[in-house]
């Protein structure tokens, strides 16, 4: 399946996933795209904030579905 990933800056990415992907996973495949760590991404559907170690199932996200990215800057 696949879902929209939207950036605070109006751009967007299709990525193809699973419903059994974890979050996690998600992360990555945005870190391959983007070049943002995982660690410094948090992702909402719905707005509520998804966990890294649930799947995209378990957040009940679809085929189709947008998912937002924010990018944190975790530099002291």
């Amino acid at each position: 399946m696949k879902i929209h990933v939207r950036l605070l800056n109006n751009t967007a990415h299709d990525l193809e996933v699973e419903g059994s992907d974890t979050v996690g996973s998600v992360k990555a495949k945005i870190m391959e795209k983007e070049g943002v760590p995982p660690q410094q991404q948090l992702l909402f559907f719905a707005d509520q904030g998804l966990e890294d170690a649930r799947t995209l199932a378990d957040h009940g996200i679809e085929d189709g579905a947008s998912v937002c990215l924010i990018a944190i800057n975790m530099q002291g």
